[in-house]
């Protein structure tokens, strides 16, 4: 996605099914993220946490939806560096 303007006509686009299901939409914007971080790890810091303080947090969504959809998005790994489009296959530990 370039910007705002892009995701909201892409969206525009999406044919959604007609049965009577909730359907959400999630977005995770992350900027900038440090790729020495343990991504799997990290996840299951989350997901602790937000089991820990479900009482304390309004969900947009059910627990389950919202933990995969965190999951897809940290593990999607895509980024941009000198003009150029990687996806980040491995975590590298500079010392």
């Amino acid at each position: 996605m370039k910007n705002t303007t892009h995701f909201i006509n892409s969206c525009e686009e999406i044919i959604l099914p007609t049965e009577k299901k909730k359907i959400y939409l999630i977005t995770f914007d992350v900027e900038s993220m440090y790729t020495s971080i343990p991504i799997l790890e990290a996840y299951k810091v989350i997901v602790n946490i937000l089991k820990m303080n479900l009482d304390n947090i309004d969900l947009p969504c059910t627990f389950s939806n919202f933990t995969m959809a965190l999951y897809y998005s940290i593990t999607s790994n895509i980024l941009e560096f000198d003009n150029r489009i990687f996806i980040q296959l491995k975590v590298y530990l500079w010392e």
